[in-house]
């Protein structure tokens, strides 16, 4: 759900927030990599090729957070079938 936020949430311009976090723009290495910002997976927003907007744990959080949707599911639908047998 907060990854569909942010994607669709207004809010600085790069240069404002890279500003704000005392990183420049870098124009040519984000005309080179246009792609990045925009892919789902992994996450990345970068000021220049060395500062990400994105921190480091969001994506391994991302996949963990899936790997549980995933077993927590598995649980249920196999405690369903489960109690149902019985």
């Amino acid at each position: 759900m907060t990854y569909f936020v942010g994607m669709f949430s207004g809010g600085h311009e790069l240069d404002e927030t890279c500003a704000s976090v005392g990183q420049r723009v870098d124009e040519e290495y984000r005309a080179e990599y246009w792609r990045e910002p925009g892919q789902w997976f992994p996450l990345h927003n970068k000021c220049n090729a060395d500062y990400d907007l994105v921190p480091m744990w969001v994506n391994p959080g991302i996949v963990v957070l899936a790997v549980l949707v995933v077993v927590c599911v598995g649980a249920g639908v196999w405690s369903a079938a489960t109690t149902a047998r019985r």
